[in-house]
């Protein structure tokens, strides 16, 4: 009870920067796991470009083609003169600048597609491409359609009805619930920050703990160094385990409609299975160091490092085979993937392996790294 006592004793003395610490982090998880919400919810849109459109034809098959473009995109009126069009596309008033040719009718009616308009765009710009990508396709049904058969005017009214239909997209990830989203970004972020709130505010802690005197007293009294690592970790662990109890609480009260259900479970045992390897992580760093103040630049450097190697802020989807096979010896990378198989997980049996697989993963590094920490412990104290 004597190393109980002390360590909150020693609790006391950084109360204030704990809470600091615990504050700053809570709202960047909030603000973090809201702002990737947003951006994934509604449906898919089209993003419409502003475009002119210099028609010099004056037939009923330009008018079709600009009624059809109209539909796509923000049509600006512009007068039919080099400099204003220079200019407006200078200054960005518009994205695309179309000219219909005279003649357009009479090429079509040939049966000539090829080279039929003239464009000034900004050069290299999405926009562009985007806008040539739906000229390309209205004149490639148009020419299917007088293959087939049709007279021209058919071909290009039949073109304008068809292409003229829109499909409502949802996107794959918006099955989810809104509330399930939440939750699970939450949860992912929660990473970062567990990493940075243990590291930052337990590690101090546990240094001034085993600063030369506190340890010289411990020395002196009959307390066994067995004894003193037990209740050491006992109090880093009630520590630590208040510290997460708050964000599950608040997990819980803010996404209630999610938490309270399968997810919400497996979210909170992923999560303290990566509490407890952080915390293991920080013991470890407390024995070999000496000065608190690293841990700022250690909890900033470890979570941001497996943040971005682990797939909290990039998608493990979309990184090399190379940066995988690294983020493998990383505890975070075990969380993510679990974490990743949550919203897709139907109580399969191959499923809930992959999931167990990947906890027993992270309890692994955890033992591995209390283990380790207890090693240096002895070393430093028998060389003392």
């Amino acid at each position: 009870m004597q190393v109980f006592n002390t360590f909150f004793k020693v609790v006391k003395h950084y109360v204030a920067s704990v809470s600091i610490y615990f504050i700053v982090f809570l709202i960047l998880c909030l603000l973090l796991a809201g702002s990737r919400t947003k951006e994934d919810a509604g449906t898919f849109s089209d993003t419409k470009a502003d475009l002119a459109i210099i028609d010099r034809d004056h037939s009923s098959f330009s008018k079709e083609l600009s009624s059809y473009l109209s539909s796509l995109q923000n049509i600006k009126e512009m007068e039919d003169d080099t400099e204003t069009m220079q200019n407006a596309l200078f200054l960005r008033k518009v994205d695309y600048i179309l000219i219909i040719p005279a003649g357009y009718e009479d090429q079509i009616e040939q049966g000539n597609f090829d080279n039929l308009l003239q464009n000034v765009k900004v050069p290299d710009s999405f926009s562009g491409t985007y806008i040539d990508s739906q000229i390309d396709q209205y004149h490639k049904t148009l020419k299917t359609y007088v293959k087939a058969g049709a007279s021209t005017e058919d071909a290009v009214k039949n073109t304008t009805k068809v292409l003229s239909i829109s499909t409502n997209v949802n996107l794959a990830g918006d099955q989810t619930p809104s509330s399930s989203l939440n939750l699970l970004y939450y949860f992912q972020y929660l990473v970062y920050v567990l990493i940075c709130v243990i590291l930052c505010s337990l590690g101090p802690i546990l240094v001034r703990f085993n600063s030369k005197d506190l340890t010289a007293r411990m020395n002196a009294s009959s307390l066994s160094l067995r004894k003193k690592n037990f209740f050491l970790i006992l109090s880093s662990s009630l520590f630590s385990f208040f510290c997460w109890l708050i964000f599950i609480v608040l997990a819980a009260i803010i996404y209630r409609d999610a938490f309270f259900g399968k997810l919400g479970l497996l979210c909170t045992i992923n999560s303290f299975l990566f509490l407890v390897m952080t915390v293991a992580f920080t013991f470890l760093i407390s024995a070999l160091v000496t000065n608190a103040d690293i841990f700022n630049m250690i909890g900033n450097t470890v979570g941001l490092g497996m943040s971005f190697l682990c797939g909290v802020f990039v998608p493990t989807s979309i990184m090399s085979a190379n940066v995988l096979k690294v983020a493998r010896v990383l505890p975070a990378y075990w969380y993510i993937d679990a974490h990743n198989r949550f919203n897709t997980y139907t109580s399969s049996s191959e499923g809930l392996t992959t999931i167990l697989t990947d906890f027993g993963v992270q309890a692994l590094f955890a033992v591995s790294l209390f283990i380790i920490g207890l090693v240096v412990t002895k070393v430093k104290r028998t060389n003392s």
